[in-house]
């Protein structure tokens, strides 16, 4: 039971410690694409919203 018990908790940690190394190499890489999605998401939403305001006017 104890070397189950040792082994699950290496493998807790072994994944624990690649995670965030992960997702640092993928924040890094990917701050600037989510942005300009950003951006385009805003510009979609506000050509959106004039279009329902003329029609009921």
């Amino acid at each position: 039971m104890k070397l189950f018990e040792t082994g699950v908790i290496n493998y807790v940690l072994d994944s624990l410690r690649v995670k965030p190394v992960v997702m640092t190499s993928k924040t890094k890489g990917s701050k600037k694409p989510p942005k300009r999605l950003i951006k385009r998401k805003r510009f979609k939403w506000k050509t959106k919203e004039e279009n329902p305001k003329s029609d009921p006017a």
